[in-house]
């Protein structure tokens, strides 16, 4: 069964895509604290900056209380790093992309393809 993360990640085994990671881009990772009321306060902490390729990949109405307006989804592929989940943070200048789903590109942890919606915050 294909995917569309499926189909990205193995378009992003292609050895010559190297040179099309070109996007400086900062791994932020979520640092929750306690507010002192029983909840958290999430903020988030560069740990390292890595070179990827932004691609736009579908734009969608939000639907529920918490999503109005639309939904911005990019497939970021970069060199395979494992230090990278689900719910850390790219960021690009101004630009931030929440992780939602991983994968390995080629099977061999070369490359790895992130899906990521565009973060309003």
């Amino acid at each position: 069964m294909s995917t569309p993360l499926h189909d990205a990640a193995l378009r992003a085994s292609d050895p010559v895509l190297a040179g099309r990671l070109r996007d400086r881009l900062s791994v932020e990772v979520p640092i929750d604290v306690p507010d002192g009321y029983g909840g958290l306060t999430r903020s988030y902490q560069v740990s390292t900056k890595v070179w990827g390729m932004i691609v736009p990949y579908q734009i969608r109405t939000g639907r529920g209380p918490d999503q109005d307006g639309q939904v911005i989804s990019h497939l970021v592929v970069m060199r395979w790093r494992g230090d990278i989940e689900i719910g850390m943070r790219l960021r690009k200048g101004t630009r931030l992309l929440r992780i939602c789903e991983l994968a390995d590109a080629d099977g061999r942890r070369m490359r790895m393809v992130c899906l990521c919606e565009e973060d309003h915050a």
